[in-house]
Formats: structure tokens, sequence, C-alpha cells
């Protein structure tokens, strides 16, 4: 099967890792959504200087004021060679300074220990390295969210997460995109299914 788009990104990653990649890179289903992703959009924009909600954006203009001095949504690429053949990489990293930072809104806490085994920011490690040579710091910050009346709304409470450098981790994010370059190349859909 060819690649579903002319890049790898960590979403396809864990669509695969998760079982949802059949759904959304073959029978191309809408991602799924909801209120709380929905802010985390809007969330997003207000970072970027675009419209969203007023109460997003003042929530934004605070939670900048914990951030180094950097680049909103930076789109990284790199290619990565495996098996005599190079692919593009490609990360929406939320910000850009002397780390690599990923925002994450939502009511559920996030702790050290998913900061240390989710990913994203090692595969946004990576990129640079590859891109740079540079082995970035990486942090995950969350941004609490509450819902009051089905409104979800910022608390004004902030939590960062420290994922430093590590090459024995960058070796892993490394054989997580090696299996799903593999499990891509020897794909073999269903029979009524043509791509």
């Amino acid at each position: 099967m060819k690649f579903p788009r002319n890049y790898i990104s960590f979403s396809q990653i864990t669509s695969y890792e998760g079982g949802s990649f059949y759904d959304r890179y073959v029978l191309e289903k809408p991602s799924f959504e909801n209120k709380y992703i929905r802010f985390g959009k809007h969330f997003a924009n207000a970072m970027e200087g675009k419209f969203c909600p007023p109460e997003i954006e003042k929530l934004a203009k605070v939670f900048k004021l914990t951030l180094k001095d950097g680049i909103p949504e930076k789109k990284g690429t790199a290619v990565y060679n495996y098996k005599g053949v190079d692919y593009n990489l490609l990360g929406y990293i939320d910000w850009l300074s002397d780390d690599v930072d990923e925002f994450k809104t939502g009511k559920i806490p996030w702790t050290q220990k998913k900061a240390d085994s989710h990913g994203q920011v090692l595969f946004y490690q990576l990129i640079m390295e590859l891109k740079t040579g540079k082995k970035l710091d990486g942090y995950y910050h969350w941004i609490q969210t509450v819902e009051i009346d089905g409104n979800i709304s910022g608390t004004g409470h902030f939590e960062k997460y420290k994922v430093p450098y590590d090459k024995v981790k960058i070796h892993l994010i490394k054989k997580r995109l090696e299996r799903y370059i593999d499990f891509v190349i020897d794909y073999k859909p269903p029979k009524n299914i043509k791509l």
C-alpha cells in the first residue's frame, strides 16, 4: 500500500497503534470531535493569534506569560532514512523556542508519567534533531479546563512536564516510526476496498 499522505505524522503512528488506521486513512472517515476537542482547537488558534472566542483569547494571553520567547505552531519537517528509503516527517510543534512545547487542554490532569510515555514531544524532538542537529528538551503544558452548564472554559491553572532529550527514548520513538512504516508497506486492505 502507498502511504496515506506524502509525509508521516505522529497521528498516523498512533492511529496504527490504536487500531484506527483503516477507518482514518483507508476509509478516510472524519476524526472524532467533541466540545473538549473544539475548545483545544480554539485555544490553538488563540495561541497563533487567530480568531477565537474572547474568553479563550484572554486565557491564551495569560498562558503565554509562562512560556519562553518562541514561535507558535511551527511546522517541523525532516527526512528519515529507513532501509535506504527517505521518508518525510511532519509535526506541528505548538511552541518552538530552545525547547519543543506541546499544549494539552482538558479537565483530566496530566502527570509526569503520562508525559514520559506519550511520545508526541519525542517525535518532535526527533524531527528537530534530524533537521538541525540540535538535541532539544521538550515540555507538555496542561491547560486545565472545567465544564459548567455544558460549556467548557479554562480555569487559569497550568502545569508543565519536562521531557528531557534522551537518546534511549529517541531510539524508542524511531522504533515506533519504523514499525508504522513496515505496517504500511505490508498493509493489505480488504479485497472490496480499492486504494
